[in-house]
């Protein structure tokens, strides 16, 4: 399943989805102990079920799933991703150069960057 990245910088919360463990072990064992980062929760969950369950409000939400993968997880983005974002919050999705994100959300920009696509949306 893809991978998705949310994080709360006004909170100093991030928090962190993929399915996959081998991220998730790899993203631990670069903590360091005492700085800040150091207590980002890392759910190792099926994003669709972390998206629909969890109850922040996002500043920044980064998704950068399996390009092949987006065009299954784009409804499961555009329903949850509004309820998610921040009253001045920004969503940054990169997918395939040739996909062209369409959320429910207004897209603030959108580049092409060689084989990948930056796209910025907000509330």
């Amino acid at each position: 399943m893809p991978r998705t990245a949310v994080a709360t910088p006004e909170r100093g919360r991030i928090a962190r989805c993929g399915s996959s463990r081998a991220a998730a072990r790899a993203t631990r064992s670069t903590r360091r102990p005492g700085e800040e980062h150091d207590r980002r929760p890392i759910a190792c969950a099926d994003v669709a079920r972390f998206l629909a369950t969890d109850r922040g409000r996002y500043d920044l939400i980064f998704c950068d799933p399996p390009y092949g993968e987006y065009a299954e997880l784009e409804p499961t983005l555009a329903r949850y991703l509004p309820r998610l974002l921040a009253e001045e919050g920004l969503v940054v999705v990169e997918t395939a150069a040739k996909t062209e994100p369409q959320l429910s959300l207004t897209e603030r920009t959108s580049r092409r960057y060689g084989a990948a696509r930056i796209t910025l949306f907000e509330a």
